[in-house]
């Protein structure tokens, strides 16, 4: 005989299951409450936290700028339901980043464009820090078709105004 006091609660979500996030952005939180049992199915999101206080889970975090744009999902169980998280990642290589000292630098495909000085030296390194590439006398764009595939940290000179950006090229 089943007692109704045994009976699992239902788990109310509050907030969006599925969401996309650009490189480096923000995942809006997500709250289950009324949960009774949590057990994490996988760890394909493994950069978000999924804390339990009693009885509510909150899930919360920012997407690393290196995990690459594309599809993922979590798959969780609460009170022995099944519920997934898909989280969609969003390029963020196609934007213009303004900083105080007015220096420019957006990248599209394989072109860095550099605008806000009348020229500007440009470095670019690898992850680890080592020297790849340099330009002198930057007027505007830079082709960058000799770098492979990859994620790259790119410094920018001006006079005495310098701009550092981790770029990624497709």
């Amino acid at each position: 005989m089943v007692s109704s006091s045994s009976a699992v609660p239902a788990v109310v979500v509050v907030g969006e299951l599925i969401q996309n996030v650009v490189q480096g952005g923000v995942f809006d939180t997500v709250t289950f409450n009324d949960v009774v049992s949590f057990v994490r199915k996988t760890w394909n999101l493994h950069y978000l936290k999924m804390e339990q206080s009693g009885n509510q889970l909150t899930i919360s975090g920012s997407v690393p700028s290196y995990i690459q744009p594309g599809t993922y999902s979590e798959a969780i169980e609460l009170n022995g339901e099944k519920y997934e998280i898909k989280l969609t990642v969003e390029n963020t290589t196609i934007a213009a980043t303004p900083v105080s000292t007015s220096i420019l630098l957006s990248v599209e495909g394989r072109m860095l464009h550099v605008g806000g000085a009348d020229w500007a030296n440009v470095d670019v390194f690898d992850m680890q820090g080592r020297p790849v590439i340099g330009f002198k006398q930057v007027k505007g764009t830079v082709a960058l078709d000799m770098l492979r595939q990859g994620n790259y940290i790119v410094r920018v000179r001006a006079g005495s105004n310098s701009l550092t950006r981790q770029i990624s090229i497709k």
